[in-house]
């Protein structure tokens, strides 16, 4: 890149090259290209050219970013909450994107199906609880998972596999 091209220019090429690299929400590129120096009117001007050309959606991303945390890292609604929020989406993508994932997926299977990952055999009561809350279910998960498997027979309480 040229030393003499314009800043619009050098801020829609800066945001490629990130967009290139992996998907940014809005919140999180205008945040990026202002600690590169562009005025807020060249930032502004970028997001809202790479949102009319669709590289910039804040709906898919989050999409992509929940599909992952669900589906890969076994996350649940608050964790992914949480991480959403933390990328600086709006409530209402946020919401949006909850209904149509668990309309696919069941929390329920999503948290015992961590639990098998993280725990070869019995997992004690107590961290099986912690790590679920950890991943970001729900009490309400936690205990359709947990308080269906308790094991009180000898003594400790273990949630069976």
């Amino acid at each position: 890149m040229e030393l003499h091209e314009p800043p619009a220019r050098q801020a829609f090429a800066a945001a490629c090259r990130l967009l290139a690299r992996r998907a940014h929400g809005c919140l999180e590129l205008k945040q990026k290209l202002d600690r590169k120096g562009f005025s807020p009117e060249v930032v502004a001007a970028t997001l809202a050219r790479l949102c009319q050309q669709g590289y910039l959606d804040d709906l898919s991303t989050a999409r992509r970013w929940a599909e992952h945390l669900a589906g890969q890292r076994l996350c649940g609604r608050a964790r992914i909450t949480s991480y959403l929020l933390h990328k600086g989406m709006d409530r209402d993508i946020i919401d949006a994107v909850h209904q149509e994932l668990w309309q696919r997926l069941s929390e329920a299977a999503l948290a015992r199906q961590a639990l098998q990952k993280r725990f070869a055999g019995a997992a004690p009561l107590g961290k099986a609880v912690t790590f679920l809350k950890s991943r970001g279910f729900s009490a309400e998960v936690i205990y359709q998972v947990v308080g269906k498997g308790l094991d009180e027979a000898d003594g400790r309480q273990t949630v069976l596999k």
